[in-house]
């Protein structure tokens, strides 16, 4: 068979991506977010950045699988590109900021964020042209989360445990330290 995958390597796809955001542009695109005429979009949006989770998870969150006493929230479903037909559910831990995002939602339906991903993206895509951040996108928040946590001294397992990542390749396609991190690490060494 020529498309055994014993016999056939797979081609190494070159799709990382180095976006953070400034402080500034972080608050300004927050801001797009509150105004925007989907009053889900800021908390979605700032959950993404609080979690570092998957559009996807994000959306099909459920209020049952949100635990705020035990600061959790249990992310089905989640992508594995290591075995891409097993399906994965991973629990994430909470920030305080996520938990006071998550109990200002109305609890009115299962699903903590009940719209559906055209909606989400097509009010994502216009907050962010509005700010002048085309190149931004929602994924992007994972990136950013990922990165914070390394800046704040997390080792690669707790990363990966947050993250869902199984694999410490994966997590560094994620990782871009900033220029500003960088330098201030440097400055410690004297």
């Amino acid at each position: 068979n020529p498309v055994n995958a014993q016999d056939v390597k797979r081609p190494t796809v070159q799709d990382e991506r180095d976006v953070r955001l400034s402080d500034e542009e972080r608050e300004a695109l927050m801001e797009a977010c509150r105004s925007a005429h989907n009053p889900l979009l800021a908390p979605f949006v700032e959950l993404g950045f609080e979690t570092g989770a998957r559009r996807g998870n994000l959306l099909r969150l459920e209020w049952a699988d949100v635990n705020l006493k035990q600061r959790t929230a249990l992310l089905r479903g989640m992508k594995n590109s290591r075995n891409p037909e097993k399906i994965i559910n991973h629990t994430i831990g909470l920030t305080p900021r996520a938990i006071e995002v998550l109990k200002a939602l109305p609890h009115t339906e299962a699903r903590v964020f009940p719209m559906t991903s055209n909606a989400m993206r097509k009010a994502f895509n216009y907050a962010r042209k509005k700010v002048g951040l085309t190149h931004f996108r929602f994924h992007d928040t994972r990136h950013e989360r990922i990165s914070s946590l390394f800046e704040a001294g997390w080792a690669m397992p707790q990363v990966m445990a947050q993250s869902g990542h199984r694999d410490p390749k994966s997590v560094m396609r994620y990782t871009n330290l900033s220029g500003n991190y960088l330098a201030n690490e440097l400055a410690k060494l004297g």
